[in-house]
């Protein structure tokens, strides 16, 4: 990657405007309480019930990370950054579910 700066960089600024829809939809969902502030290639939420919402995605096929039990994490999923469709397919299964 070191030596495809151009690459790289247009890597970098695809992930950083996939965080931003991430963070701009997720603001939108009313059972999301939290988006914690990232610079990284994810996305911490808290929501109301994370172990419900986690089986969920599951069997949509959607694959996130349940941190619920990790200490000071309680109600947590990270979420990666993906590609554009990931991203949707993500955002519009939390659309569809209901608590």
């Amino acid at each position: 990657a070191l030596n495809n700066i151009e690459q790289k960089n247009k890597f970098v600024d695809e992930l950083i405007n996939g965080r931003k829809f991430l963070e701009n939809e997720l603001s939108q969902i009313s059972f999301v309480k939290t988006i914690y502030k990232s610079d990284a290639n994810y996305i911490l939420i808290k929501v109301e019930d994370a172990n419900g919402l986690y089986k969920y995605l599951l069997s949509k096929k959607v694959i996130v990370r349940n941190r619920d039990k990790a200490p000071l994490l309680k109600g947590c999923l990270r979420v990666s950054v993906g590609t554009a469709a990931e991203n949707s397919k993500f955002i519009e299964a939390l659309k569809e579910y209901t608590a």
